[in-house]
């Protein structure tokens, strides 16, 4: 996950749990609904590399290849996990770039290409990629920025991220980076001061997020050619974020009030606006994902931010938590691929965040009109 993206507490023994997939149906408005009867899941936890103690995992192919990030006895890397399914897999460490102490992995595309970033001991990220042969190269940054990261990349080989300072202030630049590593500076909106870059799909659409002339945050998409443009939104919200975009053109992602409460929303591939559903006890809901068909996960949270929930919304905007590991009440969902597989992380009942893989029966996916 990139540097500026929500940030989690630093997150492994493969564990399985029952967990239970409850529904509500779309809303209006983000007033919770019904609550309609549970379907069994299965949540496993992926575990870590040795000696570590947390990880997390951000992204899976549709190959069912799961990366993500762990910890060791002394730092954090990138890692990819094979053959998780029903248990945990083999956990493989990616490694960082020559020079640099820390990393972590955010996409990962069919081909099963990584990409993500590298840190040193002094704190500069640098945009990595890592190839399935295991070789590691350097993305780069663009003139007059010290910092890099990548969010995403598509079966293309076209990567999605940011570049930034961190000085006086912070400047970012979504950016794309091209197969033959040339960098495009995708810029903001008119008057806007910063940008990031949260996803991209496989036509090379890409969305995120540009502040306005008025300092105002507003979800937009970058079209192949670089254009931007700003997903409408009701005027009731004073600022979103695009997250994610699958090749139909359904963008996912969030709205705030003013009152600093944000909630799930999608956007069609014409622009038009809609907000997803809101499970009964939660007041804030953040999805990171939509997939081929439509099924958005990401997570709910209570108002007191003790209870965390991994949320997936069907194409009808309904809700449905997906549990987590045993014992627990913290849990959210960071990526969904084409077969359903979700992936994520949980509060362990030790008290440790782990990386999990949800495994939807077909019933599941059928309930959520998969």
């Amino acid at each position: 996950m990139n540097t500026w993206s929500r940030v989690r507490t630093e997150i492994g023994v493969a564990v399985t749990a029952t967990a239970l997939l409850v529904a509500t149906s779309a809303p209006v408005s983000a007033t919770p609904a019904p609550v309609s009867a549970p379907i069994p899941i299965l949540a496993v936890d992926l575990g870590t590399l040795p000696g570590g103690t947390s990880s997390q995992a951000t992204s899976v192919n549709d190959s069912g290849v799961v990366i993500g990030w762990s910890t060791t006895a002394s730092s954090q890397f990138a890692v990819r996990w094979v053959g998780a399914g029903t248990s945990a897999g083999l956990i493989v460490n990616l490694g960082a770039l020559s020079g640099y102490t820390r990393s972590s992995a955010a996409g990962v595309n069919g081909a099963g290409v990584i990409v993500g970033e590298s840190d040193s001991s002094q704190g500069v990220g640098t945009a990595t990629q890592w190839g399935p042969n295991g070789t590691i190269v350097n993305l780069g940054t663009l003139t007059g920025y010290t910092y890099s990261a990548a969010a995403g990349i598509n079966d293309n080989g076209t990567v999605a991220g940011s570049v930034y300072n961190i000085g006086s202030g912070v400047v970012f630049r979504a950016v794309r980076w091209s197969t033959n590593g040339t960098i495009t500076n995708l810029g903001t909106l008119p008057g806007g001061s910063s940008s990031q870059a949260e996803g991209i799909n496989s036509l090379g659409v890409v969305v995120g997020y540009s502040y306005t002339a008025s300092g105002q945050l507003a979800a937009v998409r970058w079209s192949t050619n670089g254009t931007i443009s700003p997903l409408p939104v009701p005027s009731i919200y004073t600022g979103s974020v695009a997250e994610s975009v699958n090749d139909q053109g359904v963008v996912v992602g969030r709205v705030e009030n003013s009152a600093g409460q944000y909630f799930a929303a999608r956007w069609a591939p014409n622009g038009s606006f809609a907000l997803l559903g809101l499970l009964p006890g939660y007041t804030d809901s953040d999805p990171s994902a939509v997939n081929y068909s439509g099924l958005a996960v990401g997570e709910m949270t209570s108002s007191s931010g003790q209870v965390v929930a991994a949320a997936l919304w069907a194409p009808n905007g309904a809700a449905f938590n997906l549990g987590g590991l045993p014992s627990t009440n913290y849990a959210g969902a960071a990526a969904i691929n084409s077969q359903g597989a979700v992936v994520g992380w949980s509060e362990t009942a030790a008290g440790q965040i782990h990386a999990v893989r949800w495994v939807l029966s077909p019933t599941a996916l059928s309930a959520a009109g998969s």
